[in-house]
Formats: C-alpha cells, structure tokens, sequence
C-alpha cells in the first residue's frame, strides 16, 4: 500500500468514533481549550485527551499553549467537509441524524 493510501486510512481511522467527529464539529468556527472540549461533550479528562491525542496524530488537529491552557483546533479543514458530506448524505437517505439513531 501506498504511503498516500495509508494516509487517508489514517484520517479517516481517527474519525471512525462519534465523539471524535463531535470533537471536530465543536472546532470548525473557533479554536478551543480542552477543558472547554471537556464540558460541552461531557466527558472525563483522560477521555477527552486519548480522543484528541488520536486526531492529533492523524493530523486532524493541532494544539498550541495559551498560558496554562492547550488549544485545540483544526489542521484538516477538509475532514469539516468530509463530515458534512456525510451528514448531508444521511439526511437525504435517513430524513437526519436523529432518524438514524433510532
């Protein structure tokens, strides 16, 4: 396999968890810190840092130091148009998320 292939199955690995996706939704208009990440998904501390060291890695997205806060935010911007396709396409087959869910 390709390095290119590997790649993209990397990306695409690293989104295969719904929290993840969440993740990435939360930081398509703005930068955010990671408690902040931690309260709008309502989720533990080791939780949030595992999810996001995972999409870091994939390249997703990339952190940076504001004082004694890491910012998170987006590095891929195409994984937001990814995702949207997706959601888009669920909501003409499904008529939306919620339907899916169920």
């Amino acid at each position: 396999m390709s390095a290119r292939y590997q790649y993209i199955a990397d990306v695409v690995g690293a989104l295969a968890h719904e929290a993840r996706v969440e993740i990435v939704e939360l930081l398509a208009t703005r930068g955010m810190p990671v408690k902040e990440i931690m309260v709008k998904m309502n989720l533990a501390a080791s939780t949030t840092s595992r999810h996001l060291s995972i999409m870091k890695r994939a390249g997703i997205v990339t952190c940076c130091r504001d004082k004694q806060r890491v910012i998170y935010s987006v590095a891929l911007p195409c994984v937001l148009t990814f995702v949207a396709g997706v959601r888009e396409r669920l909501e003409h087959l499904c008529g939306g998320l919620n339907s899916a869910a169920k």
